[in-house]
């Protein structure tokens, strides 16, 4: 038995055709789930509304990041130690949430854990996303020294009150490379585990990732850093 309360957060927007699915999954393996409903407009609020979850909504679209630290928030309000995260968007297995909870149930000091993808053998997973990720883990890389192999995976389990301290600014899709290049400059230890994730076709993949002005914001964070104004 862990001595760390854990929950999951599901940030979503827009999923309408899969959150529901996604916290029913997840229910079977963890009982305290906080969603947060990034200003989404087609319906996803009905569907929560039916759900035994904690709901956080923004009234407007914020970003990726926004909702994370949202999340993150609400968990430090209910005395949860760890937040696991997931997407809402079906591409995390939710029985991966055992090997998370695992890990965590022997942890004795707070940990960073890593989901790492092995997207050579996943299906459906473009050139640029690939591209993306390589020269994401590059730009940590000569940030901090520390080598990364999966530094935008989206399923990881945060230690709550550790995370909130960084004070991590970026709020879209930067946050997550954001929080690991101060949470390796601050020492806390970082633990790697493979993941399996379902990409589908990507005419019916519902990404709000925007590969060129995404890509662009962890550009500029890491300049941000590397020119002393972090």
């Amino acid at each position: 038995m862990s001595k760390f309360r854990t929950c999951l957060i599901i940030p979503t927007f827009n999923n309408v055709s899969t959150i529901g699915g996604v916290v029913e999954e997840a229910r079977k393996y963890i009982s305290s789930i906080i969603v947060v409903d990034d200003g989404s407009w087609d319906g996803s609020a009905r569907i929560l509304a039916r759900k035994p979850v904690i709901t956080v909504t923004h009234r407007r679209n914020l970003g990726k990041g926004a909702a994370i630290l949202s999340g993150l928030q609400a968990a430090r309000r209910y005395h949860f130690d760890f937040a696991i995260t997931m997407d809402g968007d079906a591409q995390h297995r939710a029985q991966e949430l055992e090997k998370f909870l695992e890990v965590i149930s022997r942890l004795s000091s707070p940990v960073l854990v890593l989901g790492v993808r092995d997207l050579e053998r996943i299906e459906h997973v473009t050139w640029r996303t690939r591209w993306g990720l390589f020269w994401a883990n590059v730009l940590l890389y000569l940030s901090t020294g520390k080598w990364v192999p999966d530094s935008q995976c989206g399923m990881r389990a945060y230690p709550v009150v550790e995370t909130l301290s960084l004070g991590a600014r970026g709020r879209r899709f930067d946050f997550e490379s954001e929080v690991l290049l101060l949470a390796i400059r601050r020492g806390i230890p970082l633990f790697h585990l493979p993941v399996e994730v379902d990409y589908p076709p990507s005419f019916r993949r519902i990404s709000h990732y925007r590969p060129f002005w995404d890509s662009v914001r962890i550009l500029l964070l890491h300049f941000r850093y590397w020119l002393g104004r972090g």
